[in-house]
């Protein structure tokens, strides 16, 4: 094997200043001023990005960057030697092959120095391995190029690899019930406000889940809240007192994406029977703080006590650049359901957690107003999992 890599012992010169970067998948070039982007038409029919630098009488240099780098069927190791091993077969004492590496924090690649197909110029091809997939740059140089042209050096000494941001995915949903003695208390309550003028026969609340089979409730990303309060009131018809039968009953819905970006949020509010319309609110809030209270709110929350994660979302509020806030709010008449369909807002910076808090909103001094305003839907997402 020829090496002819000296260059790869000269000192790395600094950065000119840069142009448009070119961005393929997570690779990042960034060409200084003297490069010249190809035209779009080229760049399709070459399927590959394309770059030129002009001399005087021409085009001195010209780099193809494919697209599609293609993910690999072994480890980078392999698909190095296996790569050393067709540029020896197919261009014999004619190629130079070996490494160049740009120290702690720049890219390693192989690289080979060969005459073109037509023998008008020099290639230098230079492939490297990344999260699985094997990139190449191809540089052509005029005849009687030895080592890689500072322009073309400078252009691969600039490439990094952008990771890509980290997904925010849904962690656990949460539904917020009235049960055992707190939901007899509000019933009740219900209750002693009908007092003589009538009797409550009747209440119930729940809480469902859809998902795959075997999905914890917890995972679910779509969840409903179903409520019944009836009874009946006392009513003086022609001289007597009649029944007059009530019933408040509907079904609140919510489906949350399995990730945060570009996800959207479905919502459907059902009023089946009730005296008066009722609203349904999304507000989506940031926390930036530590972990630690954060999880012992999410376990209060679980108990049924909504006033931890409150604090918390204010006393460590991101940036007033967040967007929380009510997200959208449905109202709904008594027999009839509205839906809604919204897209979820930018990520803040710097957040630990989001939340989507979906509450009922009954209006003031209705039937059932104690026991809905304590009912809700939460669903918590997490960045890295």
């Amino acid at each position: 094997m020829i090496l002819l890599w000296t260059w790869l012992a000269a000192m790395l010169a600094a950065f000119p200043a840069r142009a448009e970067t070119l961005e393929l998948l997570e690779l990042r070039l960034y060409p200084d001023a003297g490069w010249q982007r190809g035209a779009p038409q080229e760049e399709q029919e070459d399927d590959a990005l394309r770059l030129s630098w002009p001399a005087p009488d021409g085009v001195a240099l010209q780099v193809l960057v494919p697209r599609n780098p293609p993910l690999l069927k072994s480890d980078a190791e392999t698909f190095y030697r296996n790569l050393t091993r067709k540029w020896t077969a197919q261009y014999g004492k004619q190629a130079a092959i070996g490494w160049i590496d740009f120290g702690p924090g720049g890219t390693r690649w192989l690289g080979c120095r060969r005459p073109s197909s037509t023998g008008s110029g020099v290639v230098f091809h230079l492939a490297t391995v990344h999260e699985g997939r094997a990139y190449s740059l191809l540089a052509f140089a005029p005849p009687g190029t030895e080592s890689l042209p500072p322009a073309v050096r400078d252009l691969v000494q600039g490439a990094a690899f952008q990771a890509p941001p980290t997904p925010w995915r849904h962690r656990l949903s949460l539904a917020l019930l009235p049960q055992g003695e707190a939901l007899e208390a509000l019933a009740q309550a219900e209750a002693d406000a009908l007092g003589n003028q009538g009797m409550l026969t009747g209440y119930g609340v729940g809480a469902e889940k859809s998902g795959k089979p075997g999905q914890s409730w917890e995972e679910a990303g779509e969840a409903r809240l179903n409520w019944f309060l009836e009874g009946f009131r006392w009513v003086e018809v022609h001289g007597r007192d009649e029944r007059q039968p009530f019933e408040v009953r509907g079904q609140l819905v919510a489906v949350a994406p399995p990730e945060w970006a570009a996800g959207t949020l479905g919502m459907e509010l059902k009023v089946e029977a009730s005296g008066a319309g009722l609203m349904a609110q999304v507000r989506f809030q940031s926390y930036c703080g530590p972990v630690g209270p954060w999880e012992e709110a999410l376990a209060a929350l679980a108990r049924g006590a909504r006033g931890p994660l409150a604090r918390l979302a204010r006393d460590h509020a991101c940036s007033a650049q967040t967007g929380d806030g009510v997200l959208v709010a449905l109202e709904a008449r008594p027999g009839q359901t509205v839906a809604r369909s919204v897209p979820l807002p930018s990520l803040p910076e710097g957040a630990a957690r989001r939340w989507l808090e979906v509450r009922l909103l009954p209006a003031a001094g209705s039937l059932g107003e104690g026991l809905l305003d304590r009912m809700g839907l939460y669903f918590v997402y997490e960045p890295g999992r």
